[in-house]
C-alpha cells in the first residue's frame, strides 16, 4: 500500500502524540508499505528520520496562530495528493478539518480513515472552551461520516464518533504501543536502590509523569495513607517550583511527606533506571477530570514493558483487568484505591513474564501488524463497493 499519513502533532513535541505518529509510520513501512508522512514543525530543528520505504514531509509553522498552522498543513497536503498517487490516507484528525480538508478529498477518490484521539467536546470543556468544542465536534461529525473507517483510541470514542458522525462505521481501537526492546535499565534493581538510599524490603510505588490535573497525584498521595503495608511513592516528572509545593502540601495533609520521592523530568535512560526500581507502576487515576471513563495509558505501557504489575482505575482496550499482574480499580476512593495495591504487594510477579506479555501484546510491530490489518481491509470494501 501507499499510505499517506497527516498530523497536525508537532514531530520535535515531547509526548505520546508524536510517538504513536512516529511509531506507527514507521512501522507499516517496516511491513513493506510505502509510507509518506506529513508532519508540522515548531522549530527549525526539523528531526529527520530515515527508514526504508518512509518518507517524511515537513510543514514549518514556526510562530504561527493555529488557524494559520492548520491552514497551512491542508493546503500542504492538498497539494501532495494532486501530485502523487495515494492508495490510502490515514488523517489524525485536527481542529476544522472538514472545512480545510477533507471535504476537498472526494474528487480524489481517495479512501480515509480518522484515527480519534479524544472526545472533542469534553476536551475543550475541561479547558473552559465548551462553545468552541462544539464548533469543532460539529465539523469532525462531517469529517467522520464522509470517512471509509476510524482509529478510535477507545470504545468510548467510537461510541462517541458514532453519535457525532450519525452512522455507524468499521473501526479499529488505535493502539498506544510501546518500544520494548529500547527500554533496559543500565543497572540492577539492587544497585538503583543502593544508590537511592532504599531499603530493597521496601514497596515503592512509581507515577511516570504526574504533573496535569488527570494524572491524579493528589490520589495517588492520599492511598498512601491508607495502605496496611507502608510503601514509597516515587513522583517522576515534576516541571515547576509550583508543583513541588503542591505534591509537599497534600502529602503533609495526609501525614506521609516522609514517605513521598519527588524527581525532575528525565531522559529516557534515567527515568527507565529509575522506575525499573520500583515495584509497582500507578495508571493517571484522574480522568474523570477530563469526562473519560476509557483510556490507554502511555505511562502504563512502560511499566509493563519493565516487568512491573500496575494500579489503573479505568477500562484499557489492551491491559485486560483480570491479568494477575494488572489491579483495575474502578473507582477514584484512596480507600479502594489502597486495596489494589495491597494485593498486588502481597502476590509474587514475574518481570519476565510481565516483560513478555509487553512484546506479544503491546509492541509497535505488533500493532503496526493489526493496523496494516484493518487498512487492507478498508481498501478491500472500498474496491468491492466501486
Amino acid at each position: 500500500m501507499i499510505i499517506l499519513y497527516v498530523t497536525a502533532s508537532d514531530i520535535n513535541a515531547k509526548g505520546g502524540d508524536i510517538d504513536h505518529v512516529l511509531a506507527i509510520s514507521k512501522g507499516l513501512a517496516k511491513l513493506g508499505n510505502k509510507v509518506h508522512l506529513i508532519v508540522c514543525s515548531s522549530s527549525d530543528n526539523r528531526n529527520e528520520i530515515t527508514v526504508d520505504n518512509f518518507k517524511q514531509y515537513i510543514v514549518p509553522v514556526k510562530e504561527l496562530s493555529v488557524l494559520n498552522k492548520i491552514l497551512k498543513l491542508a493546503r500542504f497536503a492538498l497539494d501532495f495528493i494532486k501530485k502523487n498517487k495515494v492508495d490510502i490516507l490515514y488523517l489524525r484528525t485536527f481542529p476544522l478539518d472538514f472545512l480545510l480538508f477533507t471535504r476537498h478529498l472526494n474528487k480524489y477518490k481517495i479512501p480515509y480513515v480518522c484515527e480519534l484521539n479524544t472526545i472533542t467536546c469534553n476536551e475543550y470543556k475541561s479547558r473552559g472552551q465548551y462553545l468552541k468544542g462544539k464548533v469543532f465536534e460539529f465539523f469532525e461529525g462531517i469529517t467522520i461520516r464522509n470517512s471509509d473507517g476510524i482509529l478510535p483510541v477507545t470504545d468510548e470514542i467510537a461510541r462517541w464518533a458514532e453519535k457525532i458522525g450519525g452512522m455507524s462505521k468499521p473501526f479499529y481501537i488505535a493502539c498506544n504501543g510501546v518500544d520494548v526492546d529500547k527500554i533496559n535499565p543500565r543497572k540492577t534493581y539492587h544497585e538503583i536502590r543502593k544508590d537511592l538510599g532504599v531499603s530493597d524490603n521496601m514497596p515503592v510505588l512509581a507515577m511516570a509523569g504526574f504533573s496535569r490535573p488527570w494524572h491524579g497525584f493528589d490520589r495517588a498521595i492520599a492511598l498512601l495513607s491508607k495502605l496496611k503495608t507502608p510503601a514509597e511513592l516515587w513522583l517522576v516528572g515534576a516541571d515547576t517550583d509550583e508543583i513541588k509545593g503542591e505534591v509537599e502540601s497534600i502529602a503533609a495533609k495526609f501525614g506521609v511527606s516522609d514517605l513521598i520521592r519527588v524527581f525532575p523530568w528525565l531522559n529516557h535512560s534515567d527515568l527507565v533506571d529509575i522506575i525499573s526500581a520500583a515495584d509497582i507502576g500507578l495508571g493517571s487515576l484522574a480522568f474523570d477530570r477530563k469526562g473519560m471513563t476509557e483510556a490507554q495509558s502511555l505511562k502504563v505501557r512502560f511499566y509493563i514493558a519493565l516487568g512491573l504489575p500496575v494500579l489503573i482505575n479505568l477500562y484499557d482496550p489492551k491491559v485486560d483487568g483480570s491479568l494477575p499482574f494488572v489491579s483495575y480499580i474502578p473507582s477514584t476512593e484512596p480507600e479502594s484505591l489502597a486495596k489494589g495495591i495491597d494485593k498486588l504487594v502481597r502476590t509474587s510477579h514475574d518481570r519476565n513474564k510481565i516483560r513478555e506479555f509487553a512484546k506479544d501484546h503491546l509492541s509497535w510491530d505488533a500493532i503496526s501488524l493489526e493496523t496494516e490489518k484493518f487498512l487492507r481491509d478498508i481498501l478491500s470494501k472500498r474496491a468491492v463497493s466501486e
